[in-house]
């Protein structure tokens, strides 16, 4: 990295020496917390911090002003953040494919619009198609940032809310039985319940170590569950396993009309019976009028269950993962497909990784990808079609090609939003509409 005034730090996250903190995880940890508005670390919870990024292969970079890098405190804190760690996304029917994915991104007030953010994300996303990686990861706290650098929206999940009153009732009852558990016995048991919903589940992420944690109510850094985090599972009616859980906590009301509440911290449900009957559990806590989950899914199975759908309301739908698609090639043959099809698909992209010409060939759930334009160089962002070959029947931008990867949006629809370019007309927006079907809405439950 070279930013005329900078310096960058580029290291492993590394937990500490003999019970103190390594200086420089904790600076970048130290850092990241004041840009998102978190309460300064101690010690403790910069040791836990680095134990969970060290656990998941965290790679940090720091930047700091060249003639001031201890900056005017003394504490060496770094004025941009950035950081970086493998993990595999679900593309459908089990089909896992290595993300990289990006986190912790920051740039203090006073040393904005000077470049950095631009050097961070470029010089990272350079050295990843350099290896070859075929896709990119992020969540987004500002939706308006990333579109420029090739990321688009790939995931959703809603924000609701559940009346759990008189007027609660599911259709039918689910299978298997609901168990109250201590949290602290629910600890060994979150990873595999999770594992088994995330190899089921389209668009679903690998979770990060902290989750080991958070599922569980703790507060960041700390590692043991809330006093006020309570839990309960499903167990499949014929193995008797632990197929999901659900931990949440108890919101007061507080104002005249309100009524008691439940806030879902966790809910994992590795069958149709779990998801449904940890619902019904919830609505049957004493004293509760009201659940609320902020990382529902958007092909929601309990809008249906209900007897009376109006229980449940849509406070906010939000967008989750972003993807920057590196490797078309890799990312769309990793991908299934629900019938078979063709099309040529030409992709631009400003920063070159993703730009050519491509036919898609899908046969038997899979495709076979094809460049039909000769490799770009990075930087080649509108590479012409090949000579004498056929007009594409697809135009549109890498980061709507990511908002394309999971299914999570019609091209017909893209092509209605200005954001593609379909050649001919119905019946061929119709053809690819079908070629790039999902095969269930993505859903995913991991931040980062």
């Amino acid at each position: 990295m070279a930013l005329p005034g900078f310096t960058f730090t580029t290291f492993p996250a590394t937990a500490h020496t003999d019970d103190v903190p390594d200086a420089r995880t904790a600076a970048w940890n130290q850092a990241t917390a004041t840009a998102f508005h978190d309460t300064a670390l101690t010690d403790e919870q910069l040791r836990t911090f680095a134990d969970r990024q060290t656990q998941d292969r965290r790679t940090l970079t720091s930047a700091f002003e060249e003639t001031n890098p201890e900056g005017l405190d003394g504490r060496s804190i770094p004025v941009a953040t950035y950081g970086v760690f493998p993990k595999q996304l679900n593309l459908g029917r089990g089909r896992l494919v290595d993300a990289h994915l990006i986190t912790g991104v920051s740039v203090r007030p006073t040393h904005r619009r000077r470049g950095l953010f631009r050097e961070l994300i470029t010089t990272d996303l350079a050295d990843a198609a350099s290896r070859g990686v075929a896709i990119g990861l992020l969540t987004a706290s500002e939706a308006s940032i990333y579109r420029r650098f090739g990321f688009g929206k790939a995931s959703f999940t809603r924000v609701v809310r559940v009346d759990t009153g008189p007027r609660f009732g599911l259709h039918a009852a689910p299978g298997g039985r609901v168990e109250v558990v201590d949290p602290t016995w629910l600890a060994a048991r979150t990873a595999s319940v999770f594992e088994a919903f995330h190899r089921r589940t389209a668009g679903s992420l690998e979770r990060t170590a902290r989750y080991a944690d958070s599922v569980l109510g703790a507060e960041p850094g700390a590692t043991k569950p809330a006093a006020s985090t309570r839990a309960a599972v499903h167990l499949d009616a014929v193995s008797g396993d632990v197929d999901g859980y659900v931990t949440f906590r108890v919101v007061g009301a507080t104002l005249p009309g309100e009524v008691n509440r439940l806030e879902v911290i966790d809910l994992v449900a590795a069958s149709p019976d779990a998801y449904l009957a940890l619902w019904e559990h919830l609505a049957a806590v004493d004293l509760i009028g009201q659940v609320r989950w902020d990382s529902a899914p958007i092909d929601d199975p309990l809008v249906w269950a209900l007897r009376d759908s109006r229980c449940l309301t849509v406070e906010a739908v939000n967008d989750h993962l972003w993807v920057r698609v590196l490797n078309p090639v890799e990312a769309f043959e990793a991908r299934p497909y629900t019938a078979d099809g063709s099309a040529i698909v030409r992709v631009t992209d400003a920063l070159g990784y993703a730009a050519g010409v491509f036919r898609i060939e899908a046969a038997g759930g899979s495709a076979t990808v094809t460049r039909l334009d000769e490799a770009t160089a990075a930087g080649d962002a509108a590479p012409a079609a090949p000579a004498g070959a056929a007009a594409a029947d697809l135009e549109l931008d890498v980061s709507t090609l990511g908002s394309l990867l999971l299914g999570t949006v019609r091209p017909s629809v893209l092509a209605r939003a200005g954001d593609a370019t379909i050649t001919g007309g119905d019946t061929a927006a119709e053809r690819l509409d079908t070629l790039f079907a999902p095969v269930e809405t993505p859903y995913c439950i991991s931040h980062f």
